[in-house]
């Protein structure tokens, strides 16, 4: 090795070694094994987006004050708007069955969209809740909604017209932020909880928490696919503090083995780069129909994809960030502890993602290797919808 060959790997390694400084010793996964160049959706409601939800050729964006339905069946890397409504609250998680979309709104609460005719979406029904409404699904007449502090809200949807609450339930520790249904069983990530907890609904008139698995941090998004849930968490509340440090190993993914639906058992983990609070809480994942990839809505952090064909053993192969436009390098952004701009939904489409957020980003149709719809099957849904086995009740104080 010549002398001016040795100085220049010494140069490549300092430089290498001072990337891996900035970034807390991790190396950033952008490797463009999976991710494609984005292209941002048309219509005006892009840049109010805030949620995603794909069913069958039909993605849905919701935002500020709209619902929008787009035809991804004709190309599903350039979805062509049919229809959008504009005369609800803003958007926070949405859930579609049948092509009637149920939005959370947080204080304006659960917000039903007939979406059947694509071309004019008509939002048909609303109920307000005392819940602080965040996370939301729903299977044959029920709806569930996360309450955050408040519960869990079980709504009766048998007339989509005329939602009526049935229930809240509530029992520590729980901080409902997320919820996801499978067969009878109902999973929330709890925020505050810092944790995982399953619920028996199959019976309105006997709803019971069977399960409560702790979280290294604070709970937001769950997924159920097949014998397997995964699990997002975020940044705790001590993130707010303004000489908050990083705290390695918040951040990331948990697989779940739920070879007994009712008691999840935790098999592996993955941890994603620390990002600083943003005071939105928006933590979600998404998996692929072939079992093998689960796509991560991490904040500000962007959107992981993650390896899963080894439950045990996750791992990042890729990432995608949208920078702010406004100059910073992607260095910067990371010192500051800001990678992306906030990307607070993902949904999964064939051989692409799907993703909003507020703050600027937008909804963005994003090519991705491996990426194919998970035709989520419910299974069967609770019975005795309209059951009302007691007057609702939300804890004092709330």
């Amino acid at each position: 090795m010549t002398g001016l060959t040795r100085m220049k790997t010494v140069g490549l390694l300092l430089v290498a070694f001072a990337a891996l400084g900035a970034c807390g010793g991790k190396i950033p996964f952008q490797t463009g094994a999976v991710f494609g160049e984005a292209r941002l959706l048309e219509g005006v409601c892009a840049k109010d987006a805030q949620a995603v939800a794909l069913e069958g050729d039909r993605l849905y964006v919701g935002g500020r004050g709209f619902v929008a339905v787009y035809d991804v069946g004709t190309d599903a890397a350039r979805p062509k708007l049919l229809g959008q409504t504009d005369d609800i609250a803003t958007v926070r998680q949405m859930a579609v069955q049948d092509g009637l979309v149920y939005s959370v709104t947080r204080s304006e609460g659960l917000w039903i969209t007939d979406c059947r005719d694509p071309k004019s979406p008509t939002t048909v029904g609303h109920l307000p809740l005392t819940l602080n409404s965040t996370g939301v699904d729903v299977a044959g007449n029920v709806c569930f909604v996360g309450g955050s502090r408040s519960g869990i809200g079980f709504v009766d949807v048998s007339d989509p017209t005329r939602p009526q609450l049935v229930a809240i339930v509530r029992r520590e520790p729980v901080e409902s932020q997320s919820v996801a249904y499978r067969n009878g069983i109902l999973y929330s990530g709890e925020w505050g909880g810092r944790g995982v907890t399953a619920w028996d609904c199959r019976d309105m008139a006997d709803i019971r928490r069977t399960c409560y698995h702790p979280l290294v941090s604070n709970g937001d998004g769950v997924c159920p696919q097949g014998k397997w849930l995964y699990a997002c968490t975020g940044w705790s509340s001590a993130d707010k503090e303004p000489d908050a440090r990083p705290h390695p190993g918040q951040m990331g993914l948990t697989v779940f083995d739920l070879a007994d639906p009712s008691q999840p058992k935790e098999v592996g983990r993955v941890d994603f780069e620390y990002c600083k609070a943003s005071g939105l809480d928006m933590w979600i994942p998404r998996a692929s129909g072939t079992g093998k990839l689960v796509f991560c809505a991490q904040n500000l952090g962007g959107l992981y994809a993650v390896d899963v064909t080894d439950k045990a053993h996750p791992k990042v192969v890729d990432r995608w960030v949208k920078s702010n436009g406004k100059g910073e390098t992607l260095a910067l952004r990371r010192a500051e502890g800001h990678a992306s701009l906030l990307v607070a939904s993902v949904a999964v489409g064939n051989g692409v993602v799907y993703v909003a957020g507020p703050g600027g980003l937008g909804a963005w149709a994003i090519p991705a290797k491996g990426a194919t719809p998970d035709r989520i099957d419910r299974g069967t849904p609770p019975v005795n919808a309209t059951v009302r086995p007691a007057p609702p009740t939300v804890p004092e104080g709330l």
